[in-house]
């Protein structure tokens, strides 16, 4: 019997009982034994130790953290040979005991815990094992916190990056897809960025030359809008750049690239396609069509949906990010319930404590975010309207048309899907809704269509719109009522049109 400090590896591959449902028994051996095989020729070379199988897992220890995390990066990076299976890995770091050829301790079971959680294809480690590893030479982020049964405190978690991997942060993924990133490199002028715009700031050293400048330049960016692309980075940098609020990209250069490349509109489609933003060659004949907000159906929604809600994001657009949320609007039976999750949150100038219900027409404000309008709508499928936020816009010269949709043809403004089905807190009950679920449902899917409504553009003060969808209305809101449009109907300023969950107004550009 023996203690020592030492890193706890589990591994196991992804989807495996569902995958070898089918095999046979000789099948089964020889897929174990591949597996151990792989396993020890990764492993043993960074100095892990295999301690024992259960099934398709590994228990695996290593003397050196950086090591652990080096060889399990390798091993998830190679999958199984020859097989579609992937392979997942968690760590957890600590005071390990040895009794007869078994380990017991603390981080046995937490990175037990770990590997509960960990998706197929990526390492997951402990703060413990963050703590020991040497961390600039080895690139990794952080997920968040998780309580685990049978762990006494909450445990944050972490996540290798392996060679070629990146995740885009959700408010990166929101930004690319708008069209609202800019990116900046060394040597290049800095741009003049808007308001609402995202910049990654990619090939900087953070205690660079170069840095400084630029950074001045951003001066009037919340720190949340500004992130930078690294590799790896030493500790101490780390800590400075996130304690200023700023965000981090953890990946290779050409992952990077690829990341963004992945949410990116395709670049003005030959014969229509998807779209998110078109600027007119004439500007100075034309109004642009931009997104004002957020529709909101009203609950229960049409026997499926009991309680859901949407996320206020850092960046100004609605989604869902429960652990970044700056505010949350939740809707149910009893109505519309404003919900903080940050500070600096104020209805009509008074800051609020948690929850409040929004019944008449108010504005609150989210500290760094922005200004928000609400509208109820006392009647009819959608009970309020939330005004404000990120504004994806496209430029439409007179006499020409816009459509708005999920997947619009050119020139088009893309509605996108701003949520899943984890937005949707409470099912109703009944064998109809088990069927839309397992079809899919979202609130965004059932509401918008791909080619939902069209704007057509007569002069900068007269538009129209025109429902082009059979199924899913389209609405305009004129004088604090909302009107379903049956047929194309002629709009002046002011008025919104709701297509879906989202709000769209006409308005004059601004030079």
């Amino acid at each position: 019997m023996s203690t020592s400090t030492q890193t706890v590896v589990f591994t196991d591959l992804g989807s495996y009982t569902k995958k070898t449902a089918g095999f046979s028994r000789e099948q089964l051996r020889d897929l174990l034994v591949l597996h151990e095989t792989h396993t020890r020729t990764m492993v043993e070379p960074h100095g892990g130790r295999l301690i024992k199988n259960l099934g398709d897992s590994f228990l695996i220890l290593f003397a050196s953290a950086t090591e652990a995390v080096r060889a399990s990066t390798k091993l998830i990076k190679s999958g199984l040979p020859g097989t579609d299976f992937q392979i997942r890995a968690s760590a957890a770091t600590g005071d390990v005991e040895e009794i007869d050829g078994d380990v017991f301790g603390e981080a046995v079971n937490l990175s037990a815990r770990i590997n509960s959680k960990v998706p197929a294809g990526e390492v997951w480690f402990a703060g413990s094992t963050r703590l020991s590893i040497k961390q600039a030479e080895l690139p990794w982020e952080r997920i968040k916190t998780f309580d685990f049964k049978g762990i006494s405190e909450k445990v944050p978690c972490f996540r290798a990056v392996l060679p070629g991997q990146c995740i885009l942060p959700d408010p990166l993924i929101t930004a690319t897809r708008m069209g609202l990133l800019t990116r900046i490199e060394p040597h290049t002028t800095t741009p003049d960025v808007g308001p609402h715009n995202v910049v990654l700031l990619s090939g900087f050293s953070i205690d660079s030359a170069e840095m400084g400048p630029v950074l001045s330049g951003l001066e009037r960016l919340p720190k949340d809008r500004i992130w930078l692309a690294v590799q790896t980075l030493p500790t101490e940098q780390r800590r400075r750049w996130l304690d200023s609020g700023r965000g981090l990209v953890v990946g290779e250069p050409s992952a990077v690239d690829a990341a963004i490349r992945a949410y990116q509109a395709p670049a003005t489609p030959v014969g229509g396609g998807e779209h998110t933003m078109m600027f007119d060659a004439e500007p100075d004949d034309s109004v642009v069509v931009s997104i004002a907000g957020l529709a909101l159906p009203r609950a229960p929604f049409q026997g499926f949906v009991a309680e859901y809600a949407y996320d206020l994001l850092a960046d100004g657009s609605w989604g869902w990010a429960p652990d970044t949320a700056t505010a949350r609007v939740l809707v149910d039976a009893r109505g519309i319930h404003l919900i903080k999750r940050s500070r600096g949150i104020q209805v009509d100038g008074r800051a609020i404590s948690g929850n409040h219900l929004l019944e008449a027409h108010v504005r609150f404000t989210v500290a760094g975010v922005g200004t928000f309008r609400f509208l109820p709508i006392p009647s009819g499928s959608l009970t309020g309207l939330v005004l404000g936020g990120v504004s994806p816009s496209l430029e439409i010269s007179i006499g020409g048309m816009a459509t708005l949709g999920r997947i619009p043809p050119h020139p088009g403004l893309r509605l996108l899907q701003r949520a899943g089905q984890e937005q949707i807190l409470q099912w109703c009950t009944g064998r109809r809704v088990e069927t839309v679920r397992q079809r899919g449902f979202t609130l965004d899917r059932a509401l918008t269509g791909r080619q939902h409504a069209a704007i057509t553009i007569q002069d900068a003060d007269t538009f129209s719109v025109q429902p082009l969808h059979q199924r899913l209305p389209t609405g305009m809101y004129r004088d604090g009522a909302l009107h379903v449009v049956r047929q194309a109907v002629s709009m002046r300023p002011g008025d919104l049109v709701v297509v879906g969950t989202y709000v769209v107004k006409v308005s004059a550009p601004s030079r």
